[in-house]
């Protein structure tokens, strides 16, 4: 599959995977623009520095039930606890539900 922009790769992706470093250049890359071009099924999973999503973006789109899952290495804000959807956050070797 070939896709000419980020938005093309976004809009067909299952499951989008980041894999970036923190920065200038890539805070916020991916916020709530981005993300709501996902399909309601696609899995984000952040493995990058935290500021890379705008978690705002990321807390309103789980919260409208757009986007279902989200793992994400760091969470900037406190807790986002919503309920309908899986959110997870890495913490060392380990993987915590933030339901828990």
């Amino acid at each position: 599959m070939r896709c000419s922009d980020m938005y093309e790769v976004i809009r067909q992706a299952d499951f989008l995977s980041l894999h970036l470093p923190g920065g200038a250049a890539t805070r916020h890359m991916i916020g709530y623009e981005q993300l709501s071009e996902m399909k309601e099924s696609a899995y984000l999973i952040n493995t990058g520095r935290g500021e890379v999503v705008n978690e705002k973006g990321l807390k309103s789109l789980l919260s409208a039930s757009q986007l279902y899952f989200a793992l994400l290495r760091l969470i900037i804000l406190p807790a986002i606890v919503l309920s309908g959807c899986m959110l997870f956050q890495l913490t060392g070797r380990c993987l915590r539900s933030l339901f828990s």
